[in-house]
């Protein structure tokens, strides 16, 4: 069975990459850049924390998991039998590392020298798993006390209990870490169970880019990488409401400043539209509360805010959502001047700060194709959304301030909003 290649390219940055459909079932992404003189690797499974009940073509009936498994087979997998992948890459003197989220698990590599060496390494540890009651145990003790340092951060905590105010049902309301309570019920089978699923090659994708000998890699690939059958994995999730649950949950921490977050729950939507979206909640951050807005000039000047607010759209399997974040002496009012502002654009929006800003988006894409980890960044965010990587940069050409007016109009409903405070602490 021969690999099915093809070229994604962009006239307007003159560059270019490969999405190769491997033999293995793989997806592969070759971005070369000779000019530059590292490499990055990044090997992806599509499983994260919201992948709790799932079956396989194989299997007749749903199973659900314990929360936290998906983080818990991150930890587990760099030791095996005979070695430490940590210690592996240490001695080639690459940077290593590994990263759970709502819908995805990612091992990666960075390095100057010797990268056929760790793409060995990398491709070898990932899909050689070694689990054992013992030291399924031994990591409990540390992912515990993973989970209660969460728990110590505030900025963590803020978000924690604002997504159990947005969400009723969806996974993306619990922990990517699990509790305390859910990893308990871990074991070695449960971890092979979830491994044999999740972590099979069709459900899985390899980012190169940087300075790297593509035939090479290639021949590593052809090795390591075998044939393997598709699952059809089906993942299932709880029926969720469009409303919030909780409009305001409130938590106490020894801090100085009260921190807020406002959650907006929208509607999932699927690929481009999301990706599109995305970009149009950045705009509508940037330009109704941005550092050059009215709101942020009045702000600063009843000293209610020190520094802009901040936005992150983010969107995966079931679920997307809007989250503005900041810090101020009365953050409830802040919180209650930004929906405000928000109603005010509905029917307004400012088009020079508009158009500042879809200036200052379309320079970030442009700018992340003239960095390593930007490129690979850009191919990961293609594969997770199923866009090319050269998408954004035609999205953003083409929105308008309409658009922006619209999505504010759409999603900015109070039944759709939460509210997560987390305030000083008195002292005793």
């Amino acid at each position: 069975m021969a690999d099915n290649i093809s070229v994604i390219s962009s006239d307007l940055l003159g560059v270019s990459y490969e999405k190769i459909k491997h033999k293995s079932g793989t997806e592969i992404y070759l971005w070369q850049m000779p000019e530059f003189t590292t490499v990055e690797s990044y090997f992806v499974t599509k499983y994260g924390s919201n992948y709790q009940t799932f079956k396989t073509k194989n299997t007749e009936d749903f199973i659900t998991v314990p929360e936290g498994i998906a983080h818990y087979l991150e930890h587990k997998l760099f030791e095996n039998e005979d070695s430490d992948a940590m210690n592996l890459f240490a001695k080639t003197g690459a940077s290593c590392n590994a990263f759970t989220s709502k819908d995805i698990t990612a091992y990666y590599f960075s390095c100057n020298s010797r990268f056929e060496e760790n793409l060995e390494i990398l491709l070898k540890f990932v899909q050689n798993p070694y689990f054992t009651d013992e030291l399924v145990e031994k990591e409990r003790g540390i992912i515990s006390e993973e989970i209660n340092m969460c728990d110590d951060s505030p900025i963590r905590l803020e978000m924690k209990n604002l997504y159990k105010a947005m969400y009723a049902n969806h996974p993306i309301k619990e922990d990517i870490a699990g509790t305390i309570e859910s990893i308990q019920k871990i074991n070695a089978d449960l971890l092979y169970k979830c491994y044999n699923t999740f972590y099979n090659l069709n459900n899985m994708a390899l980012f190169i880019a940087g300075n790297f000998d593509r035939d090479k890699a290639l021949e590593i690939c052809d090795k390591f990488l075998k044939p393997s059958e598709d699952l059809q994995i089906e993942v299932k999730l709880p029926n969720e409401p469009r409303e919030v649950c909780q409009k305001e949950v409130v938590a106490y921490m020894p801090i100085k400043l009260p921190l807020f977050m406002i959650g907006i729950k929208l509607e999932p939507k699927d690929g481009r539209t999301e990706a599109e979206r995305s970009i149009i909640a950045d705009l509508a951050i940037s330009t109704v509360l941005g550092n050059a807005s009215e709101f942020y000039e009045q702000m600063q000047k009843e000293g209610l805010l020190t520094c802009p607010v901040g936005g992150q759209a983010s969107s995966g399997k079931g679920y997307s959502n809007l989250v503005i974040y900041g810090e101020s002496k009365d953050a409830k009012a802040v919180s209650q001047k930004i929906i405000e502002c928000f109603e005010k654009a509905k029917t307004e929006i400012n088009g020079e700060l508009f158009d500042i800003n879809k200036k200052r988006v379309y320079a970030s894409a442009l700018t992340a194709s003239n960095a390593v980890s930007g490129c690979v960044g850009m191919m990961l965010n293609s594969f997770c959304n199923d866009i090319n990587a050269f998408e954004l940069l035609e999205i953003v050409s083409k929105v308008t301030s309409e658009q922006v007016k619209q999505f504010i109009q759409d999603n900015f409903k109070e039944e759709c909003i939460s509210f997560s405070y987390i305030l000083p602490q008195e002292k005793q």
